[in-house]
């Protein structure tokens, strides 16, 4: 499964909705409870609105957090979206800017 993958997708659908962010993994990886994997990432600002849309608070927050950012220090992943991007079946730039809108649960702070 390429984790690796999906992170520098949504990284550069950040960096191309006008979010200058990098997103690194540390190597420390979590299976949640859902089954998803919960990846480590060394802490990082998003901003919570760029040129085209809001991001989701993460869950939880830290909550020292500029007015304009959230800090981030995980991402979680399904991991049938991590094999798909193994077998080169990536989700389109618009499939991915919907994940990031919507699911609520796909950055946290801890």
């Amino acid at each position: 499964m390429n984790y690796t993958l999906v992170i520098k997708h949504i990284q550069t659908i950040l960096n191309q909705c006008g979010d200058p962010v990098n997103l690194i993994q540390t190597g420390q990886k979590t299976i949640c409870d859902t089954g998803d994997m919960s990846i480590e990432i060394n802490r990082a600002c998003i901003m919570r609105q760029n040129k085209y849309y809001a991001v989701p608070p993460p869950s939880p927050f830290y909550s020292h957090d500029p007015k304009d950012k959230y800090s981030i220090k995980r991402i979680r992943i399904s991991q049938r979206l991590a094999e798909d991007y193994s077998k080169n079946l990536p989700l389109t730039d618009d499939e991915m800017k919907s994940i990031i809108c919507e699911k609520t649960d796909l950055f946290s702070f801890y």
